[in-house]
């Protein structure tokens, strides 16, 4: 969720010594940082930073505002293209804001019906204490966004999405074996 060491570890573990990593896709942003992160370390061409919260939108450009190969995508990545899909984020959750600023989910999937089987501290959301803000969001397959970009690859993908993440590896379609 953002703030630009989520995936240190992950990143610092990746060898790119002969520059193989050129093209970077940041998916479920919250603020562009993990992004800029990784364009930083990697010495990349370009990043592509996919939020659709448009409650976020705003941080993430002035974030990436000084970059001039860091590019914002507002469309919810998902399998299939220009659909409107609900999105739907907490505007009250229990538990620290920190905790869950930001969260959000094509169709729902931050709410207690996703957890009510497992031990999460959300399995028991009711009106009481919660409340969740639905907006519509234009989706997008990665391989239709490539094709529109002139994209020929995407060496590092990090996805941080509620809910969705194998329908945004199905978008990738054919070009899922050339990451």
């Amino acid at each position: 969720m953002g703030k630009g060491n989520n995936y240190n570890t992950f990143i610092n573990n990746i060898n790119n010594e002969d520059g193989n990593v050129k093209v970077i896709f940041e998916i479920g942003s919250w603020d562009g940082l993990d992004g800029i992160t990784a364009y930083k370390r990697f010495n990349a061409e370009k990043c592509y930073i996919f939020e659709c919260n448009s409650t976020l939108l705003e941080q993430c450009e002035k974030n990436i505002k000084n970059y001039e190969n860091i590019y914002l995508c507002s469309n919810a990545v998902y399998d299939k293209d220009n659909c409107i899909l609900p999105f739907i984020y907490p505007e009250q959750l229990p538990g620290a804001k920190r905790n869950w600023d930001g969260m959000g989910s094509l169709n729902g999937r931050t709410k207690n019906n996703y957890y009510e089987k497992t031990g999460h501290l959300y399995k028991d959301l009711d009106e009481t204490n919660s409340k969740f803000i639905t907006c519509n969001v234009e989706t997008i397959r990665l391989d239709t966004f490539c094709k529109n970009n002139n994209i020929e690859q995407v060496d590092l993908m990090m996805i941080d999405v509620e809910g969705v993440p194998l329908k945004i590896l199905q978008s990738y379609g054919e070009k899922i074996k050339n990451i």
